[in-house]
């Protein structure tokens, strides 16, 4: 019984620790500056934080999140599966992104396609409220 039970135990601390080996999320911090913003190495002098997280299933392109210093949701969006540097000239937005005022409404809506922006674009008040919309291409 013992020698089952000491088997058990080394599949279960080998197998939670192969689970760990794969790295699927990325984090990288920014800071803010007149000229955009740009990579930092600690979330201490970061003003916001971006998050690339594992493709949905059946899609191959990478979740992107970022968020405000205080936790909120600052952006979602979808990039390339190949742009993983998190540089702001690195980064491919493809699909539909969302991006947030710091209270948590609305901001700006926007599809891409390789970095491109298509289809409509929309801006929305601070108060939640709908500005205005017009076609990209």
């Amino acid at each position: 019984m013992l020698k089952y039970t000491l088997f058990f135990l080394t599949v279960f601390f080998l197998a939670g620790s192969a689970k760990c080996e794969k790295r699927d999320t990325t984090i990288v911090y920014f800071k803010n500056s007149n000229r955009g913003y740009y990579k930092v190495s600690t979330s201490d002098s970061a003003d916001f934080i971006r998050v690339f997280l594992p493709p949905d299933s059946g899609d191959n392109r990478p979740n992107l999140k970022e968020y405000y210093k205080d936790g909120k949701i600052k952006c979602i969006g979808k990039c390339e599966a190949t742009q993983f540097d998190g540089s702001r000239s690195a980064l491919m937005l493809d699909g539909t992104c969302i991006n947030f005022y710091p209270t948590g409404k609305r901001q700006h809506q926007a599809t891409f396609k390789n970095s491109e922006k298509v289809g409509f674009e929309y801006y929305y008040f601070p108060t939640g409220g709908y500005l205005f919309g017009y076609k990209v291409h």
